[in-house]
């Protein structure tokens, strides 16, 4: 791994949700149930246990490819878009998450791609500010640090121009824009647009990563 690599600290995650590990062995505590017709409470503590917190990178989402940390990212990351997470045909559909709309986003070409964020949707604490395009730009940025890339990066290098995952360090990218805190722009290589009109951009890589709770090792 190179000498300048960059990792995330887990208490750096914006934790949309607090996951407490439940303590093994002891008494079982039945799940609260919801009564039916009631509205579940938003926010709150989410408790699990798991046998093993092996992961495999660190949980840093830029380069993690454990199928246990990724049901984890499904609780705690947002994304451009995103799956609903219903059973059947519906939890295939992608839908906008941080994204404002899916609607008119690519060029009559195909090459460019531009998406307008929801404003004021928080990281949550430490951050406690609004995300930001130049925080999924980060992310993207991250991809391409040789030594970080996800083992499925391969998805994004010579799609987004200037991708490669051969970079050093985190550096702008050629075809990554953000004019503005709320947009971003995606120019492509090729028409095809199968990175950003497949699910390529609600994988747990492309979500927002606070540079300041980034630290080198």
């Amino acid at each position: 791994m190179g000498k300048r690599q960059r990792t995330l600290r887990m208490v750096g995650l914006a934790l949309a949700v607090v996951m407490v590990a439940a303590a093994c062995g002891g008494g079982e505590e039945e799940a609260p149930s919801t009564p039916s017709g009631s509205t579940a409470e938003k926010g709150g503590v989410y408790r699990t246990a798991i046998t093993s917190f092996g992961f495999t990178q660190g949980f840093d989402p830029t380069a993690e490819y454990l199928g246990l940390a990724f049901d984890f990212y499904g609780a705690l990351l947002r994304n451009l878009v995103s799956y609903k997470h219903v059973a059947g045909a519906e939890g295939n559909k992608l839908y906008p998450d941080l994204a404002q709309s899916l609607d008119k986003v690519a060029s009559s070409d195909g090459l460019t791609y531009t998406f307008k964020l929801k404003p004021n949707i928080k990281f949550g604490p430490p951050v406690n500010r609004a995300i930001t395009s130049k925080d999924i730009e980060y992310a993207f940025e991250r991809l391409n640090i040789a030594t970080l890339g996800a083992g499925y990066g391969t998805y994004y290098y010579e799609s987004i121009k200037g991708m490669d995952g051969k970079a050093k360090e985190a550096k702008p990218i050629s075809g990554i824009e953000t004019p503005d805190d709320q947009t971003i722009v995606f120019h492509l290589s090729k028409g095809t647009g199968g990175v950003l009109a497949s699910g390529a951009l609600a994988l747990p890589v492309t979500a927002p990563v606070p540079e300041e709770y980034a630290v080198e090792k």
